[in-house]
């Protein structure tokens, strides 16, 4: 981890098999996916060791296991921690210091096409204005929306071109 303007940095793990995505607090706190634990750690500044803020390590479908974790979203103002939940074709909400089990708040129902399932999505980001998350699902081949408290979501760009304001939608979801 480097600060910035330095040259030099710290190394933060040593024992993590694959980090794929991370997002950082305020407090400086670094948090890693890694999917071939199917976990996220938690790693404090100066800390030798990371604590598991989500997942058991080994493969699962419920609410406390995660199976191949492939990204991270972070919501410091609602401390929410939002897991790519890749294998189980979802979205988890985690919300950070209180639980270590997750919300499903996309997917969760199988891989195919239906607006309440997801398949192979890799992306995703949530909009600071609306809490909505915005999900590339690739196999799907399209852009899906999914409201707060919503069990399906809204293709808002798919392969046949269609964009369901998607002009006005996208540059929010930063």
């Amino acid at each position: 981890m480097w600060r910035n303007n330095s040259s030099s940095g710290v190394v933060v793990s040593k024992i993590i098999s694959r980090a794929i995505g991370l997002v950082v607090d305020s407090q400086g706190n670094v948090y890693v996916n890694d999917p071939d634990y199917h976990w996220v750690t938690k790693w404090v500044p100066n800390a030798a060791n990371g604590t598991v803020a989500a997942g058991t390590g080994t493969p699962g479908t419920n609410d406390q296991h995660l199976y191949y974790p492939y990204g991270l979203l972070f919501d410091e103002l609602h401390s929410y921690l939002y897991v790519v939940d890749l294998y189980n074709n979802r979205i988890q909400r985690y919300t950070i210091g209180i639980s270590t089990s997750g919300t499903t708040v996309a997917g969760g129902n199988g891989q195919e096409s239906s607006s309440n399932q997801l398949y192979y999505h890799q992306a995703a980001c949530v909009s600071k204005n609306t809490g909505d998350i915005y999900i590339a699902d690739a196999y799907n081949n399209c852009l899906q929306k999914w409201s707060v408290e919503s069990t399906s979501g809204v293709t808002i760009a798919d392969t046949a071109g269609v964009l369901q304001h998607c002009f006005t939608v996208l540059p929010m979801s930063r």
